[in-house]
């Protein structure tokens, strides 16, 4: 099923990941409240969020990109997650969303 899962990533603030089953009934689990600070690596910028919803944790890569986009989620470990956003922040040395800035994106079923 294509774009089953949907994840919002709020730099400085918290990851969610959430499916809409119906207009009136949504599924959505906390994948963590940011911690600070950020890691910066030669390849962008790695964000780790914790404390999520029965134990989840996620940590976001930002590399750079001509659009802001989700371009890959794995989960390694049950409840723990690795994103990887594309996005134009990273092309210029700027830390990914220092304005508060957040990117939504989906992911096909694994299954």
């Amino acid at each position: 099923m294509a774009d089953f899962w949907q994840y919002e990533v709020c730099v400085g603030r918290h990851a969610w990941q959430f499916h809409d089953h119906t207009p009136a009934f949504t599924t959505d689990h906390h994948l963590g409240a940011y911690q600070a600070p950020p890691q910066h690596t030669a390849l962008g910028t790695v964000l780790n969020f914790v404390g999520g919803s029965d134990g989840r944790t996620a940590e976001v890569s930002v590399v750079c990109s001509e659009a802001t986009a989700l371009l890959h989620v794995a989960e390694p470990r049950p409840l723990h997650y690795r994103l990887l956003i594309g996005a134009p922040s990273a092309c210029s040395g700027i830390t990914p969303g220092a304005s508060g800035a957040h990117a939504i994106g989906t992911q096909a079923d694994p299954a």
